[in-house]
């Protein structure tokens, strides 16, 4: 899977697990805006990632190649929904948050920059894709297996 070798995603993660021990306890008391910023910055990155991932797992996608705006785009709005909408009102989990929807879209922003921009995906584009019409290419029985 060339999504753990990915080297933008390995820094989203990287970054939120720096922002949950390190910068939030740090400077949560005086300074919440940073840590929650950053951390609403890195749902959809992450999230997109992890779903894809698990779609590839499940034998549900057999493509390797970073997330498609395409596929940020559905995160953001998928994510900001459940995560301001349907869990705050029909959960009682979380706080409501408009100005979150628009931290969830910078960090789409950002991450469809980064993964534009990267050297990383250069592992992508050149004939680690499989053709996705030829369906002899899927492992038809990983997917009733399980991994």
């Amino acid at each position: 899977m060339l999504y753990l070798r990915d080297r933008v995603l390995l820094a989203f993660f990287f970054l939120y697990i720096l922002n949950r021990w390190l910068i939030q306890p740090c400077v949560s008391e005086s300074y919440p805006a940073i840590a929650n910023f950053l951390r609403d910055c890195l749902v959809v990155p992450c999230l997109c990632s992890v779903w894809k991932i698990s779609l590839q797992l499940s034998g549900l996608e057999n493509i390797n190649y970073p997330p498609k705006v395409a596929d940020l785009i559905y995160s953001w709005v998928f994510f900001s929904l459940l995560l301001e909408f349907v869990l705050p009102s029909f959960f009682g989990l979380g706080v409501s948050d408009p100005l979150d929807v628009l931290y969830y879209g910078i960090g789409a922003i950002v991450g469809m920059i980064a993964w534009r921009r990267s050297t990383s995906t250069e592992d992508f584009k050149h004939g680690e894709i499989p053709n996705v019409m030829n369906r002899s290419n899927i492992d038809e029985t990983r997917v009733f297996k399980g991994f």
